[in-house]
Order: C-alpha cells, then structure tokens, then sequence
C-alpha cells in the first residue's frame, strides 16, 4: 500500500449535510431541554450536566431548523476550541449552538472512521494551513467542506475504527482511574489537614477514650471528627485544628523568603544552566522544555541564589500555585519563581503538602493584586499561617499517606500519556497506509 492510504476526498463529497447550530442564542432556562455548545463536547462525548437548558418551545424551533444531530453524524466544534469531534451514536434529545458544526456522512464513508480522521493529524495539518499566519478562532462551513480525508473500503474503514476504538477504551478507563485518585486524594488530604493522625503518645495518655467513636483509636489512624470528639480539638485563628497541633507563619519557619531576578541573563545556545520561571514548576518537579533559556557559568555564577533541598518553590505571577522542590538543579530562578527556604526544623514536604489545601489558597486569593496578570506578593507568602502536628512523626505519616495516593495517580497518568502518543502512533500509520490493514 503507498504512503498514503487512498484517494483522499473532501467533505462536501462524504457528506449529505455539512452545517451548523443555531446563530442565535436562545434564553437560558434553570430546566429545560439541553443545547450544546463547543465547551459541552471536551472528550468525545456529549457533556449533558453542563449543557444550558431552553424552552421547549426554543427546541422545537431549532429543531425545524436543522440544528438538531441525528443519530450517525458527526459533531465538529468550530469556534472558540476548534476540533473536537463527536460520533453521535444514540439520541441525546439536543439541539446545537453554531459552535458545533454537523457532518452527515454518505455511506461511503463510516461515522466512527470519519470522527477518528478529524482527531488525527490529517485534520490538524490542514487547520494549520487555514491560519494562514494568523490565530485562526473560528472555522467557516466552507472551510470545513474542504477538508479532505482518505477513503479506503469500507471494510478497511472499519478494521481502522475498531483498532482505534481500542485504545480509546483503554484511555477512558484510564481516565476515569485517574479522575478516581484524583477525588480520593483530595477527600484524603481535607481529612489528614483537618482531623490528622493519632499519634502513639496520645494514646499513650489516654486522649482516645472521650467517646465509644474512638475507643478503637490506634496509632497512624485518622483522628475522630471535631463533632465526635471534640476534646481531641482546639480552636485557632485560622479554624479549628487537633490539639497536637499548632499555627506558625510561614515566616516564622523560613529564615529566607525570595523572589528570583528581575532581569533577564545573557542567553548562551550551548549554556549548561538554565533560567526558568513560575511555568517551568509543575507537580513538585523543575521542569526544562526546549524554550527554557540556557545561559553559560559565567551568568549563573552571577545570578545563581543559594538554595538547599529543604527549598520549596512557588510560581507567584501569571499563573499562581505551580510549586516544587528544589533539588540542586543548576538554574537560576526569575521573579514569578518565589522561594521558600526553610529550616532545618521544618518538614519541607509538609509544607509542599500544606500550601495545596483549601485554607492557604484561599488566604493567598484575597491577597492577589493584578486584573489581566495575577500578581502574589512575598509579604502575603510571609504571613501566610499554616498548622502543622508537633510531632514530627506525625507528620511523616501524613507524607507517606499522600505520597502513596500521589504515586497511584501519577502512575496512571504514565499510562494515558503513553496511550496518547500510542494511539498517535497508531493512527498516522494507520490513515496513511504505512501499516496496511486487512479486512
């Protein structure tokens, strides 16, 4: 088979109905029948809860108007995010804004291979060269009536759809393990800042037996809840808190507290040393793309600020909260990169923990200064208080009960991402033919 898969073949040749939604906006109703814009399809799928409701009346017009899919089509949204693609497969009682165009295909053409070919290279190498240099935001129906797709035999189009429809699977359950851990480790982490862990000294003094709610308590186990057990709790400034615990500013457990330059270094193609900034902090790890700047020894030796492991960096302009640790990376940090160097005494993973619950971002939002680029200060991160246990076996049991649930999720999110660029792989060979397939 040639390098391309076979003849290819526009849209408005593999369709009996390219159009779209509705152009006016009908008035949102609290219940109602659902009508889809480009935001209610962000997965392949029809997103119902997040659809606006109308009238019945509304409906019904649009429905005469050719707005509504049937079942076969495909769904394109054209405005606003450009390419997500829906194969309609049962009736969703919908009707559609003009975000989302409808393809209806010729029996040439199969719906599931057509929807798989619009998510595939073959349609974003054309998106492409409709910008034409320019930030392209919308596609127009007649763009979309030239974009051209491969059209094997139908048997072929099939064995296609069927082998990517397997990795599709694959991803969703994927997706929805990640979505699983996700939630448990945000339930996990509202129990361990608020209620902690009993210690053994606790028990050891007889703190457990308040109430027949406890009476089991062992050591490394959740505390009761402050409604079960509330001699187990005392009140702070910021909310209520175990009483092994207590409330410190950040300030008060950081001898130093910093910003990174504000200039930029000399750039150095060849340099072994990097400038990064807030955006180069992701998911506790410094992370170096292709654009991070390099600059030689010279410029780091002359903007380097010295740092140790007991560091904790935290993006503080444009986007707020990217944080991670420092671990002797040969960077020099720019100014949305904050610093956070802690002393010996403090657990620098419980802060790295800490500062992602509820209480700091919530501190941290009424601090924020800036309209179109956020901006967080320093003297907010200073004054920033945080409980933490006493002791400190306590805390490296909250750790370790994080750190668990955080290597489950990131485990799976390895795994969708190797099927990303699977599936990736899968489909140029497929679609164009260097892997052939037989029916």
């Amino acid at each position: 088979m040639s390098e391309e898969l076979a003849a290819t073949h526009t849209l408005q040749n593999l369709c009996s109905l390219i159009t779209d939604g509705s152009h006016f906006s009908p008035v949102p109703q609290d219940e109602g029948f659902p009508i889809v814009n480009a935001k209610d399809i962000p997965n392949g799928t029809i997103n119902l809860s997040s659809c606006t409701r109308i009238t019945r009346r509304d409906w019904n017009l649009l429905c005469l108007q050719n707005c509504s899919p049937k079942v076969g089509d495909v769904l394109l949204s054209k405005d606003g995010t450009i390419g997500r693609v829906v194969h309609y497969k049962e009736d969703l009682g919908v009707v559609l804004l003009s975000s989302v165009a409808i393809l209806r295909p010729l029996e040439a053409i199969e719906p599931e291979f057509l929807a798989q070919s619009l998510r595939s290279f073959i349609f974003d190498r054309q998106l492409f060269g409709l910008q034409s240099g320019s930030a392209l935001k919308r596609l127009i129906l007649s763009d979309i009536k030239k974009i051209r797709v491969p059209v094997p035999g139908i048997p072929t189009q099939q064995k296609i759809a069927r082998i990517l429809q397997t990795v599709d699977r694959a991803m969703e359950k994927t997706e929805a393990l990640i979505e699983k851990y996700q939630q448990i480790k945000a339930g996990l982490m509202h129990d361990l800042f608020t209620r902690g862990l009993w210690t053994q000294e606790e028990l050891d003094r007889g703190d457990h037996k308040g109430t027949a709610a406890v009476a089991s308590a062992k050591a490394g186990q959740l505390r009761p809840t402050r409604q079960d057990a509330p001699h187990l709790y005392q009140q702070t400034p910021i909310g209520w808190f175990p009483k092994a615990w207590e409330v410190k500013k950040l300030v008060d457990m950081s001898p130093r507290i910093g910003d990174g330059i504000h200039t930029t270094p000399k750039y150095s193609e060849h340099g072994a040393y990097f400038f990064i900034n807030g955006n180069n902090l992701s998911e506790g790890r410094i992370v170096v793309t292709k654009g991070t700047l390099q600059v030689d020894e010279s410029e780091f030796k002359k903007y380097y600020i010295p740092l140790n492991r007991n560091t904790v960096l935290y993006s503080i302009n444009g986007t707020i909260g990217n944080m991670a640790y420092y671990c002797d990376e040969p960077v020099i940090l720019g100014k949305s990169a904050a610093y956070i160097k802690l002393d010996d005494a403090t657990n620098a993973e419980f802060v790295f923990w800490s500062l992602q619950t509820d209480r700091p971002k919530r501190f941290f939002r009424r601090e924020l200064t800036g309209s179109t680029i956020q901006n967080l200060s320093l003297s907010a991160i200073r004054s920033l208080p945080l409980a933490q246990p006493v002791q400190p076996a306590e805390k490296a049991a909250i750790n370790a009960r994080i750190a668990s649930v955080t290597r489950l999720l990131s485990s799976e999110e390895t795994r969708l991402n190797k099927l990303q660029k699977q599936k990736s792989g899968l489909m140029h060979d497929l679609l164009t033919g260097k892997v052939p397939v037989t029916p």
